[in-house]
């Protein structure tokens, strides 16, 4: 695929591409509006030419307030993005032409308040949908929206989608058909996650990598040299397989008992861990890596 000349149709209002990047502006336009006052920060995968954010940002009120990383492969599209992004003095928007489908791509700039996954769920497989649906709790602020897109010709995996965010925290907030229900042209929909749970993906204190999308092949590390996240997991060293069992634990814990968010884990949760699925999860020591 030419992703280049893909985005040529997002010229014309009138196509499918047109259409779809109006309903993500404004679902994303009004998602500013209503984001409280502070510092915003957005990530946008596979990002392409970032006209989905940078348009909406050259007038909105809220422009100043929002620092965004838009992860693109293609050269020529990052470039495109750089400069728009440059002509209209935005300059809390950063470009990275590296894998969108690791972690480490979003060093820095997690948690997000703001994730967009436009054009993304409809070019890889369900089994990475749901993976990629998996991990954005941790690349989460509380209270952060998610807006994404999806093709619903057969078969529609819409659905699917729908309730994978529901299954790992999320509630929605709009659904848009692009026409009538009955086509099978894109969706644009806006989810937005209440719960402040574990943010091993926040880089910006974390060396190790972890793949959430198996859609883009690159070189992944599966070793785990330290990781620091939401407070309750120490620079201790584990494998990589053995934290990820902890966190998708500590989820379930965050939204059985919404009370324990953000806090650490105490003796009675390092307890209720050891019960639940501690002979799944080898050579690890509750104890030594939660405070």
């Amino acid at each position: 695929m030419d992703w280049w000349s893909w985005h040529k149709a997002m010229d014309d209002p009138t196509t499918p591409l047109g259409r779809r990047l109006a309903v993500v502006q404004d679902l994303l336009a009004r998602t500013l509006d209503g984001c409280p006052p502070g510092p915003i920060r957005v990530i946008s995968l596979c990002a392409g030419q970032g006209r989905d954010l940078i348009e909406v940002l050259s007038d909105h009120p809220r422009r100043n307030d929002v620092s965004a990383r838009l992860v693109e492969l293609d050269p020529r599209n990052a470039a495109f993005a750089r400069a728009s992004a440059s002509a209209i003095g935005l300059k809390s928007v950063e470009v990275e032409e590296v894998d969108a489908s690791t972690t480490d791509s979003y060093t820095g700039a997690v948690p997000a308040n703001i994730i967009l996954s436009c054009g993304v769920f409809g070019n890889i497989t369900g089994d990475d949908i749901r993976r990629t649906i998996k991990a954005f709790p941790s690349m989460c602020a509380e209270n952060a929206s998610v807006i994404w897109t999806r093709n619903r010709f057969p078969p529609d995996l819409t659905p699917q989608i729908r309730k994978w965010f529901e299954e790992f925290g999320f509630e929605e907030i709009a659904f848009e058909f692009l026409r009538e229900p009955s086509s099978v042209w894109d969706v644009t929909a806006l989810f937005r996650n209440h719960n402040a749970l574990s943010r091993a993906c926040d880089s910006s204190t974390s060396s190790a990598t972890r793949r959430f999308s198996d859609g883009v092949s690159s070189p992944m590390p599966r070793t785990l040299q330290g990781v620091e996240s939401s407070g309750f997991i120490k620079e201790e060293s584990c494998p990589l397989s053995d934290l990820l069992d902890c966190i998708d634990i500590w989820n379930k814990i965050c939204l059985e008992h919404r009370n324990l968010q953000g806090r650490s884990v105490s003796t009675e949760v390092v307890d209720l861990l050891s019960r639940d699925r501690l002979d799944n999860v080898v050579d690890v020591d509750w104890r030594s890596i939660c405070m």
